[in-house]
């Protein structure tokens, strides 16, 4: 028989089970103490700057852009005590009665946290944050917590509470490459903290959360909405007498005497980086752009020279696309970079292409069988769907009988409509996504779709004609090609190429875009002594004049536009800026300089797909000279049309911004 342990009396296991919690809670404590004792407290000159973060041209070592380093110490009786109290507002409104950590936050943070699994939420004091400023580290993890936590308590017991602000006004980031309040305000503002009145103090103070998406510069919406914020907060703490929903966002400095169009480049490639989760501030990144500094020097040398008589309201933007990557190999997104002219024209900037949308039309006809040998009636004055009044072209001239490579030369309006009609406005509008439109520009299918009335980027017209160039292969362009840390990888782009159109029916667009720079056609002085596909473009009001055109190697895309989308562009001695004028010229310059010393290349020749298909004759009439721009608009509101009588490619459902 199996003998049976003694059972402990009851009141016994009750000690047991009270002592394992309390060795553990003294465990815990004992643990504590050395972290804490160990624990070191640095003054804030001893605090480590970060590393700066560089971005290079495409070669990987040349210097486009660095975000470095800049502190300068203050005491704190130096700042003014409204800026104290926007900082106070925005950050830590209890900090003079609460101890360096917040309970109430920490279990807050802790339990949003725990439900998403990982580390989301902070909860820190301003003690807090000046604790992870000593170890410079942004990792979201427990042991990085606690070790806060721990500085934190120390630094409350060995501080006064206006020491610690004073510390952590001296380090915190504000952005702009400036840690501290002192390097802020000359940063932002052009003067020192002493100078800054309770608005000033209150765009730094919201800055503090979250500087790479609140620069009033880069973000003015985002940036707005924050600084109405902490004037609330200082409202109700009785620190602001204003009325916050009215006043206004103070102006801030530019970002230095740098060229604006390397400005504008880092703002993208900073939204760039984002878009791909990683924080464009954290220190020490080392970023490879897609940029050639050849072709950007190009750019900004023949804008310059250009443009030397065209207003600075006149808005300029360039861009360089690599056919079958991608690639952006130069981005000119404006002459001037300040408070008028925020947006980048590039990337950001939507307008009205004109004509040079015809070539997308062209692509959609040939998918569905109209050949190039077509023949339109080009005459003046034409009665086409959605055209009450009459469509007329450029110049009120009548062409006679064309085909589509003539059209396409003289850019002929009565033509592009009636095939855009015949080949289905809803394949135009397909075929467009497909060949890098991103479908945020929600493009309608109206009969006017082919005469560009509706509003995209000069990136995406880049990009389309990219997609020609290179056979029909599409890519979404970028910027950004690599991106490490302390040598870790954290971005390295992979192009994705797609087939939008079959490599004959590219042949043939680019085919009939060449004799747009042949004799006769309407950018024939744009001719670069190599084969090249382009097009003129000239909006309803001489609003925007654009031409887009594109080598084997490269596909460059020029627009010129007023500040508003409504603005006509206004030049002195000139009665209309057409596609054919400044923009051809400003294409003809940079395209020479920048592919100086590439091989010459030539597209495939044309497939001639398709059926050839006449049209009814129009009156008999000489086709005239082409014109520098033959764009028109129609008279009166076009009509929208219903679905295509045969489906075109379906979309690729690609996003864009």
């Amino acid at each position: 028989m199996a003998l049976r342990r003694p059972r402990l009396p009851a009141s016994r296991r009750g000690k047991v089970l009270l002592l394992v919690p309390l060795g553990l809670l003294l465990l815990g404590a004992l643990l504590a103490g050395v972290a804490y004792s160990q624990v070191e407290v640095l003054e804030p000159d001893e605090v480590a700057l970060p590393e700066a973060t560089i971005a290079y041209y495409d070669d990987g070592r040349t210097e486009l852009a660095r975000r470095g380093t800049n502190r300068t110490s203050v005491r704190l009786a130096d700042v003014p005590e409204h800026v104290r109290n926007a900082v106070l507002a925005a950050e830590d409104r209890r900090f003079y009665s609460q101890p360096g950590i917040s309970p109430t936050g920490i279990l807050r943070a802790a339990w949003v946290n725990l439900r998403g699994g990982e580390i989301s939420q902070g909860g820190s004091t301003i003690t807090q944050q000046y604790a992870r400023a000593q170890y410079l580290s942004s990792e979201r993890t427990f042991t990085r917590k606690a070790k806060e936590l721990l500085i934190a308590v120390k630094l409350d017991r060995t501080y006064e509470k206006d020491q610690v602000l004073e510390h952590y006004l001296n380090t915190i980031y504000f952005g702009r490459n400036a840690y501290g309040i002192e390097a802020a305000a000359r940063a932002y503002f052009g003067g020192p903290v002493s100078r800054l009145s309770p608005e000033q103090g209150a765009v730094l103070a919201g800055l503090i959360r979250a500087p790479s998406v609140l620069d009033p510069r880069e973000e003015p919406a985002a940036a707005e909405r924050r600084f109405r914020q902490v004037l609330s907060a200082m409202r109700e703490n009785g620190w602001y007498d204003g009325d916050p929903a009215t006043a206004t966002l103070p102006g801030t400095k530019g970002l230095g005497d740098r060229p604006a169009d390397l400005l504008y480049l880092e703002q993208q490639m900073r939204r760039e980086l984002r878009a791909h989760d990683i924080d464009p501030d954290q220190p020490g990144l080392r970023i490879t752009t897609t940029i050639n500094q050849k072709m950007q020097d190009a750019a900004r040398r023949t804008a310059a020279e250009v443009l030397d008589s065209v207003p600075g309201e006149v808005r300029a933007a360039l861009v360089s696309v690599e056919p079958g990557t991608g690639a952006v190999r130069m981005s000119y997104g404006g002459r001037v970079y300040g408070d008028a002219q925020m947006l980048d024209g590039v990337w950001q900037e939507r307008r009205q292409p004109g004509s040079t949308f015809k070539p997308i039309a062209l692509a959609a006809a040939l998918e569905q069988d109209i050949g190039l040998r077509s023949r339109y009636d080009g005459a003046d004055d034409l009665d086409v769907e959605g055209y009450p009044d009459g469509l007329s072209n450029f110049g009120d001239q009548s062409y006679g009988q064309v085909d589509l490579i003539t059209a396409t030369a003289k850019s002929v309006n009565t033509v592009y409509v009636p095939l855009g009609l015949d080949a289905g406005l809803g394949n135009v509008v397909s075929t467009a996504y497909d060949l890098g439109i991103p479908e945020s520009s929600e493009l309608e299918a109206v009969p006017s779709i082919t005469l560009g009335t509706q509003f995209v980027r000069p990136v995406d017209m880049a990009g389309v004609f990219a997609t020609f160039a290179a056979g029909g292969e599409q890519a979404d362009p970028y910027l950004v090609a690599e991106v490490t840390r302390d040598g870790e990888v954290l971005l390295e782009h992979e192009p994705e190429v797609e087939r939008a159109l079959e490599a004959d029916v590219a042949a043939d667009v680019t085919h009939a875009l060449q004799a747009v720079l042949g004799p006769g056609g309407t950018a024939a002085a744009a001719a670069i002594g190599r084969p090249a596909a382009g097009k003129t473009g000239t909006t309803t009001d001489n609003t925007a004049a654009w031409f887009v055109g594109a080598t084997p190697q490269l596909s460059t895309a020029v627009a010129l536009f007023g500040p508003k989308p409504a603005d006509r562009l206004r030049i002195d001695g000139v009665r209309e800026v057409t596609g054919g004028s400044f923009p051809a010229r400003l294409w003809d310059a940079y395209m020479t300089s920048a592919l100086e010393g590439l091989p010459v290349e030539a597209f495939p020749p044309p497939a001639f797909v398709g059926e050839d298909r006449g049209a009814s004759p129009s009156p008999a009439a000489p086709a005239p000279p082409a014109t520098s721009s033959p764009d028109a608009s129609p008279k009166k509101k076009d009509a929208p049309r219903g679905e295509p009588s045969k489906p075109g490619k379906g979309k690729k459902g690609k996003g864009g911004g």
